[in-house]
């Protein structure tokens, strides 16, 4: 299971995200639809973790995701 709880991202002015909290089963198929620009991409991004939010958590099966474990995360789901 995923949860992004409070997730924030800007670009300069710009606000991405802004405060999501998300919820993503493992045993469920999940889809982001919206508008170009509503911030699909960049939720898809801090998932996995290609960006870094500018504030909130990322859990990954109740394991915070952080700079320093996403590629043992990554290895071993």
């Amino acid at each position: 299971m995923i949860n992004l709880l409070n997730i924030s991202k800007s670009y300069g002015e710009t606000q991405a995200i802004n405060s999501i909290n998300l919820t993503i089963d493992t045993s469920k198929t999940t889809v982001l639809i919206g508008p170009s620009g509503c911030g699909k991409s960049s939720i898809l991004r801090t998932v996995i973790g290609l960006i870094t939010p500018d504030s909130g958590d990322i859990n990954l099966d109740g394991n915070n995701l952080n700079t320093t474990n996403l590629i043992l995360q990554r290895r071993t789901h």
